[in-house]
């Protein structure tokens, strides 16, 4: 039995309707992790110093040193839009987080002192939740990441 060309297109394109739909639920998932851990984090009272944008009314020369300022609002909302694909992306954004405040806070007053102490914790609770993920998940995020990353 002979088949034509349009068949296999049609076998082409279900099956590339099909992986994007699993990949698409990869990512759903994904968010849904990231979007609950994010929440907790936003409701605990010892990361509300990273909840939002820093005022520049508390610290004037805050966005002359930092750069690139994040805070837990900005990473929520990158999740929702979809801007990471793998979990090492939102890691490496709450490291950039933490990073900040390190360059931001002195250690040898008592509010700079509070504030490391917190965002030291905040990247410890960070790694030790990407570190239960679901390998299954990560691994296909990851997998997914380098294709679409390949393909454009």
């Amino acid at each position: 039995a002979h088949r034509d060309e349009n068949e296999e297109e049609e076998e082409d394109g279900d099956a590339r309707r099909a992986r994007k739909r699993e990949e698409d639920w990869y990512l759903r998932q994904l968010r849904i992790e990231i979007r609950e851990f994010l929440n907790r984090l936003l409701s605990d009272r010892r990361f509300k110093a990273f909840a939002r944008p820093v005022d520049p009314l508390d610290a004037p020369d805050y966005y002359e040193i930092v750069a690139q300022p994040v805070d837990l609002s900005l990473m929520a909302q990158a999740n929702d839009n979809g801007r990471y694909r793998t979990v090492v992306q939102m890691v490496q954004h709450m490291d950039l987080l933490v990073e900040n405040a390190v360059k931001y806070n002195p250690a040898h007053t008592e509010d700079g002192a509070a504030i490391l102490r917190r965002a030291h914790a905040l990247v410890d609770f960070t790694h030790a939740w990407a570190d239960g993920l679901d390998g299954v998940l990560v691994e296909a995020c990851n997998v997914i990441y380098e294709r679409r990353r390949r393909a454009e």
